[in-house]
């Protein structure tokens, strides 16, 4: 069975952290404000946003990011010039 991204984001943290140290490719990961980390996974054909406390490496939130307002954080700081060789 194929799993999409609302069955992965109604399933438990536990659930859901299990998955991604299986089968989880980590993408990128991120400090802000020094306390917050921030793990991107691809995980079957989507992508899952593993929130933490950067001092006790406590999960805050878990979800698979599905709308283009979960990605807009990141797309404002990727530069795709050089995923499409348009070098101007």
């Amino acid at each position: 069975m194929k799993i999409t991204t609302e069955m992965y984001n109604d399933l438990t943290n536990e659930t859901c952290i299990n998955m991604i140290d299986r089968k989880g490719v980590l993408v990128d990961e991120v400090v802000i404000f020094g306390f917050i980390r921030i793990k991107i996974f691809s995980l079957h054909n989507f992508y899952v946003q593993a929130v933490y406390n950067n001092n006790d490496n406590t999960l805050l939130e878990i979800k698979a990011l599905i709308s283009q307002d979960d990605w807009q954080p990141y797309l404002e700081t990727l530069d795709l010039k050089e995923f499409f060789n348009l070098n101007y």
